[in-house]
């Protein structure tokens, strides 16, 4: 039987024996109710008998779901003064809840974002609307780090802002990857374009890219010549072992995708017309 559980006998039941009649059978009721949130969430006690959580309980709540969730949270009074920060706050920034109260977020500012910025960001505060953006900001101990912030306003019951709310995530490694994606890229790319051999990049049955040594060898006016067409385009109606181009080329395709590459020769046609012969791989 579950612990939270416990098997009580009615008052008017008892076990039946010679010449008595079975009493109700024991019924099913919750263990102490205290019992049970004490040994399952210490921190957090819900009542189970039924009663509507107090607002008192349910402000406990909340602190305990700011102080312990995943996301950075500041809260500030109307000019921006810090009277608030949770733990993941000091866990991204260094700086605990003393060092900073009563400080502007100033203290995290590392110099990257335009003044024009931080004037629109307290413009669209001040009038009472969500700002969101990104932030490159900096640690206690002078690292920088990234976080994608949502920041509003706090009304009182008159409709006055009297505070400021700031949730955010921080987004350094998933930048440190963008970055490092994108130098892979261009990497890429360079090695690309300074390639000797011609190489096209075909995807859905079109040319979506090329080098130059492909405009070079096509004898092409530029890039904008190739990208764009299929391969049949440029090349001859019939290949030398006299099959269609077009329907040839869907053939190799379907083998190179099949296979995972497939080396070929292929017969193109050059801007004025003459033929070239590259051995061709997809």
């Amino acid at each position: 039987m579950p612990a939270w559980c416990r098997l009580v006998p009615r008052a008017c039941g008892s076990a039946a024996g010679p010449g008595r009649r079975p009493g109700p059978a024991p019924v099913v009721r919750p263990a102490d109710s205290q019992e049970c949130c004490r040994a399952a969430t210490p921190a957090i006690r819900t009542p189970h008998d039924g009663r509507e959580p107090t607002e008192s309980g349910l402000l406990r709540r909340l602190a305990v779901a700011v102080e312990q969730g995943p996301l950075i949270v500041c809260v500030t009074d109307a000019a921006g003064r810090i009277e608030y920060v949770n733990p993941k706050f000091t866990v991204a920034t260094g700086y605990p809840l003393p060092a900073v109260r009563g400080r502007t977020c100033r203290v995290l500012k590392s110099g990257s974002m335009d003044l024009l910025d931080y004037q629109r960001l307290w413009q669209t505060i001040a009038s009472g609307s969500l700002w969101q953006g990104e932030f490159h900001n900096r640690r206690s101990d002078g690292t920088l780090y990234w976080e994608r912030a949502s920041i509003w306003p706090l009304r009182d019951g008159a409709g006055v802002i009297t505070h400021f709310v700031k949730t955010a995530e921080d987004i350094t490694e998933r930048k440190r990857e963008q970055q490092a994606l994108r130098e892979s890229e261009d990497n890429l790319r360079r090695v690309f374009e300074a390639s000797a051999d011609p190489i096209l990049l075909l995807e859905a049955g079109t040319f979506v890219a090329c080098n130059q040594a492909t405009v070079d060898a096509l004898g092409a006016a530029g890039k904008h010549e190739i990208v764009g067409k299929p391969p049949g385009a440029l090349s001859p109606d019939l290949q030398p072992d006299g099959r269609v181009s077009a329907e040839k080329a869907m053939a190799m395709i379907a083998l190179a995708e099949e296979r995972g590459t497939h080396h070929f020769d292929w017969t193109h046609r050059r801007a004025d017309g003459s033929r070239c012969c590259p051995s061709t791989s997809r």
